[in-house]
């Protein structure tokens, strides 16, 4: 048996044949086939849509980001503008209140004033009518301070300065307590008659926000030449504005207590019982005299009184609690009359001047006719 001899391996890898084609017609791709194929495909489109273009929602919140700064900065400018009109209408009535404060001092001063003129009394029990009778020597000191005062009170006069019709062009000239007392003692300063006369009391009344009089006080002997001389010291320094007569706003007062209230030399009501009573009733008497003469065995008689303003007038009517010398009197209107050959006539309690004329005038028809026979 012969040896075998292994082969020879080569090192040259053999040719591979080629596969032969298969025969026959390509296969076509099922459906799912085609299915699976386009969703494999849409995830890579999706993506490049993403890079290339912003979505809707994304395009709205840059506009609607836009609006919302303009209307921002629209209300911004808006609030600064409120807040500007504010501030002036801030600072305009701080300038109205300071003006009114000025006047308020002003009053308060000259209120100060008129206080000081009184004296300082304790209150009493007594009725003036006790304290008229009696002599106890503790109640001289009281009288001599009374009668003081009412003489510091007689030395002056108030006058009224009517400047409601001032044109509005010189209104600043009143607008204030402290420019009218200003243009007014400049008006003063340049009338030789007036050197050295003195304003007090100084003050304006206001109607609607607008200056309507001015009143102050001068010397007793000095009111006849400041009324004399109005052409040269009011008229040309505020046109429009005038000198008002002494006007005064009357009205009856009942129960007053004779004893406390007449002047024992002239009759009349005394100057301390005007003063007690403007005192006592928060009012500015003028005058007071008796509504027909009281009788001499009279405790009680009916007084005119005379106060300076409308007011006073009305504050006495509307009060409930009405007195002089502690005692209550009862107020009521009082009117004048004018009688035909007799010119004014005031109202006396039951008539008694005009059943006088009337007694008069028939006597002389009898007189008359006597005389024709």
């Amino acid at each position: 048996m012969a040896d075998s001899t292994p082969e020879r391996v080569s090192s040259t890898p053999p040719l591979t044949q080629p596969t032969a084609p298969l025969r026959g017609r390509t296969r076509k791709p099922s459906a799912k086939v085609l299915e699976a194929q386009r969703s494999l495909r849409t995830p890579s489109i999706t993506p490049r849509l993403v890079q290339n273009e912003l979505p809707a929602s994304t395009t709205d919140a840059y506009d609607y980001e836009g609006t919302s700064l303009e209307e921002v900065a629209s209300l911004i400018t808006n609030l600064k503008k409120t807040i500007t009109q504010q501030m002036n209408v801030i600072k305009a009535e701080q300038q109205s209140l300071k003006i009114q404060n000025a006047e308020l001092q002003e009053e308060i001063r000259s209120l100060r004033t008129q206080l000081d003129t009184f004296s300082v009394l304790p209150p009493s029990t007594q009725t003036w009518a006790s304290i008229a009778v009696s002599e106890h020597p503790a109640r001289s000191g009281t009288t001599i301070s009374r009668t003081m005062d009412a003489g510091k009170a007689d030395n002056n006069r108030q006058l009224v300065v009517d400047v409601s019709r001032v044109r509005e062009a010189i209104i600043e000239k009143v607008a204030s307590t402290e420019a009218a007392k200003q243009v007014i003692q400049q008006g003063i300063d340049g009338i030789e008659r007036l050197a050295g006369a003195e304003i007090k009391d100084f003050r304006v009344w206001r109607t609607n926000n607008s200056a309507s009089v001015i009143k102050f006080s001068v010397e007793k002997n000095k009111e006849a030449i400041f009324r004399q001389t109005t052409a040269e010291w009011l008229e040309p320094h505020i046109p429009g504005a005038r000198l008002v007569g002494p006007k005064w706003h009357a009205v009856k007062a009942d129960w007053i207590e004779v004893p406390l209230a007449m002047d024992i030399n002239s009759g009349k009501v005394s100057k301390s019982a005007m003063e007690r009573f403007g005192t006592e009733n928060g009012v500015e008497v003028c005058t007071m005299r008796w509504l027909g003469q009281p009788r001499p065995s009279g405790q009680h008689a009916s007084v005119v009184v005379k106060v300076a303003t409308k007011e006073d007038a009305e504050k006495l009517l509307r009060s409930d609690s009405v007195t002089l010398g502690g005692g209550g009197i009862m107020v009521s209107p009082f009117e004048e009359r004018r009688v035909e050959g007799l010119g004014t006539e005031q109202e006396t309690a039951y008539g008694r001047k005009r059943a006088t004329y009337a007694d008069k005038k028939a006597t002389s028809n009898v007189k008359q006719l006597t005389y024709a026979a």
